[in-house]
């Protein structure tokens, strides 16, 4: 799949910074292709709420009453070589990413965050919706995100690798759950030991390989 390369170098700015709401590129998925398996999913109340809440953040003038129940459910998506897996995959192991998109606490979102949290791909949605009258197609990565651990920067100062983090204790389902594939920052490698007697999750942030 041919990627325009000025079109992959401004994805990438996407996943730094202030969530930019009013960039076309978050509105369009056409520089990503999706892997199998692939089903029909159907979103719960809990999650149409949310999903909603998400939508709220890019047309905050909208009233999004038409929200569509179901979507495409993806194993995996790739841009430009960069490949993303799931739990929902064999490529399980490329399921682990981070993202400056998650609150602190409660599942709620943070379009302002700098903090890059790590969490753990279930699958991915995709969905094609109306607004005012114009078509939008959005993908979210379906995360749970790892809960904060008081030792977190045990290994040095912040940026510091590895980070500590709980190991299988994640934040509260919430509007964060759903991320924008643009938003993910990359992958890393999860590496599960001990610190102080307890067992932990070590977070070692990966390179990208991206084929410009």
């Amino acid at each position: 799949m041919f990627v325009n390369r000025e079109v992959v170098l401004n994805l990438l700015k996407l996943a730094d910074g202030v969530v930019d709401i009013g960039n076309e590129l978050w509105f369009q998925v056409s520089s990503y292709s999706f892997g199998g398996p692939h089903t029909l999913g159907k979103l719960d109340d809990d999650e149409l709420k949310y999903l909603k809440e998400v939508y709220g953040y890019f047309f905050p003038r909208a009233s999004l009453s038409g929200i569509p129940n179901f979507y495409d459910k993806y194993a995996s998506v790739e841009c430009a070589g960069e490949q993303y897996g799931s739990q929902f995959s064999r490529l399980n192991r490329s399921s682990y990413i981070l993202a400056k998109w998650a609150s602190q606490y409660n599942g709620n979102v943070d379009i302002n965050t700098s903090d890059a949290r790590p969490g753990t791909v279930l699958y991915f949605v995709k969905q094609t919706l109306s607004v005012d009258g114009n078509l939008s197609t959005f993908c979210f990565a379906r995360v749970n995100w790892f809960q904060y651990h008081p030792q977190r920067f045990h290994c040095g100062t912040p940026g510091v690798a590895p980070e500590v983090w709980c190991r299988n204790l994640f934040d509260s389902f919430g509007a964060s759950s759903f991320v924008p594939i643009q938003r993910i920052q990359g992958k890393f490698l999860p590496v599960y030991d001990k610190l102080q007697g307890e067992n932990v999750l070590f977070v070692l942030p990966l390179n990208k390989h991206y084929y410009l």
